[in-house]
């Protein structure tokens, strides 16, 4: 280790240069300070005292940078100079090779593992040795995915120094945020007024409305509506992933009769608890699993305090359908080989029938003849407040058809579901069982999927088949009366769909 003098000399040369670079010096100024401060952490003769020094000289760096320097940081950390040494990698694979006695194998097995383990790996792990450090990587992750997603946006191809970041971050969350470490708590109103507020600032499915919305939906322990959320001693009471569930005397098919029932329901004779919630606050954690953890738990949890619950599901939005739909329409009335799909043709040429007598007994102007004008009106008619006009009954056949189409056989390249909901609840072991008509027609709803909201029921006994079918074969397990909404046209459609309830 340092002397004491040589030490104290490092650091304050160290903070010397985090106030050059928050001052704004020149670029290869910069680039020369930052691999000074980074090559630093890695030196086998530092003392912890002059480690942490340098982390929270580059937490306190990165937090007064612009854009373009953040960029910068995370270019260099994800460069070459801190990669694996490729040099020393190809000779421990040799020397792993050659090896044939047991102790021999085992020294070149630990040197193999230790030539793979990169310099940016070991300055990231050293993160843990400040109180700010998982906060700070999992926000430098955030901003990671930022300029990712920036750079995609403009057409640029992809930076190999954020890929390499994005790797390393991914591989040592997928450790430091193991089952093992995490706490489930239940949060209600008589948790500290901080996570309350945070708790309502992170809501993305249901919007809070006022103090007492979000006292109703997390009052007490021994509340009808409660609230439960994943936390790590790291990130203090910064909730990771958190759940809103409902305990109801029977399965609800609108969200309304959950969000704006003033009843107080008596949990303990709750039969159904309906997860209509469930939301990721950490964007730097994204990708990082916790939402099966967390649902197992907490039907473990309510399964042990209530012992009337039966089911398990969700009221789930269905985000992206209408927008799919619109694409589907275009294609199918501009292909003719669109239209050979017996499966689809019906219902979407009910719909555009059911828009065309709309039109011509009302006072909406009529698109014009060509086809993506009509299809254009139509989804703006969709997408509006409909649910008062007469075409409330007509409507439900073809667009339930649908929908059921979008959430079973629209795929993304990798051949899973389109619906990024979908996605997230059957690979956790969910059923797809039960589509709901008009299930929530608040303005966002409407726009985005036309009032429709889908059930993805938790099975306790299937889970683990489940989880299996939808990695391995990437099977959407339904319900038969979702599979009935297919059959509601009787157009022969051979292709499987697995029934379960």
């Amino acid at each position: 280790y340092m002397g004491t003098s040589e030490s104290q000399e490092n650091m304050s040369h160290a903070s010397d240069n985090s106030a050059q670079l928050c001052d704004g010096a020149n670029s290869n100024k910069q680039v020369h300070q930052l691999r000074s401060l980074l090559m630093d952490l890695i030196q086998a003769r530092v003392t912890e005292l002059h480690v942490r020094t340098h982390l929270n000289n580059l937490v306190e760096l990165f937090r007064c940078s612009t854009e373009q320097d953040k960029r910068l940081l995370l270019q260099i950390m994800g460069g070459e100079d801190f990669g694996v040494d490729a040099g020393q990698m190809q000779t421990a694979i040799l020397h792993y090779q050659q090896s044939q006695a047991v102790e021999a194998k085992v020294r070149a097995e630990d040197a193999l593992r230790a030539a793979l383990h990169s310099k940016r790996a070991l300055i990231l792990q050293r993160f843990n040795l400040i109180p700010e450090g998982v906060r700070f990587l999992v926000d430098l992750r955030a901003e990671l995915h930022r300029f990712q997603e920036m750079d995609a946006a403009s057409g640029l191809p992809s930076n190999d120094s954020f890929l390499a970041m994005e790797n390393e971050l991914r591989s040592l969350f997928a450790t430091w945020f193991d089952a093992g470490y995490l706490s489930l708590r239940q949060i209600t109103w008589d948790s500290p007024a901080a996570l309350v507020e945070r708790i309502t600032q992170l809501e993305s499915v249901h919007e809070v409305r006022s103090w007492r919305d979000i006292k109703n939906r997390i009052n007490s322990l021994n509340s009808h509506r409660v609230c439960y959320a994943y936390f790590h001693d790291r990130l203090q009471n910064e909730p990771l992933i958190f759940v809103e569930v409902a305990l109801m005397p029977a399965v609800i098919e609108n969200v309304k009769a959950i969000l704006d029932d003033p009843t107080q329901h008596d949990p303990n004779t709750a039969t159904a608890a309906m997860f209509y919630s469930i939301n990721n606050a950490q964007p730097g954690l994204r990708g990082i699993s916790f939402g099966n953890l967390l649902i197992k738990q907490v039907v473990e949890e309510l399964s042990a305090r209530y012992s009337k619950l039966q089911t398990f599901a969700t009221i789930s939005p269905i985000p992206t359908f209408l927008k799919w739909l619109e694409s589907h329409l275009n294609r199918f009335a501009q292909s003719q080989s669109a239209q050979q799909d017996v499966s689809l043709a019906a219902p979407v040429n009910d719909l555009f029938q059911i828009y065309a007598d709309y039109l011509k007994n009302s006072t909406r102007k009529s698109p014009d003849a060509a086809i993506d004008s009509k299809v254009k009106s139509l989804i703006q008619f969709l997408r509006s407040d409909w649910t008062g006009s007469n075409l409330v009954s007509a409507l439900k056949k073809p667009l339930l058809c649908l929908v059921t189409q979008y959430l079973i056989r629209a795929k993304t390249d990798k051949g899973f579901p389109l619906d990024s909901v979908a996605r997230f609840h059957l690979s956790n072991g969910a059923v797809l069982a039960r589509i709901y008509w008009l299930g929530d027609t608040s303005s966002r709803r409407m726009y985005q999927s036309a009032g429709l909201m889908v059930s993805y029921e938790y099975i306790t006994s299937e889970i683990p088949q489940n989880r299996q079918a939808f990695a391995m074969e990437k099977r959407v397990v339904t319900s038969t009366t979702v599979a009935a909404s297919l059959r509601g046209y009787g157009n022969g459609d051979s292709r499987p769909v697995v029934a379960r309830l």
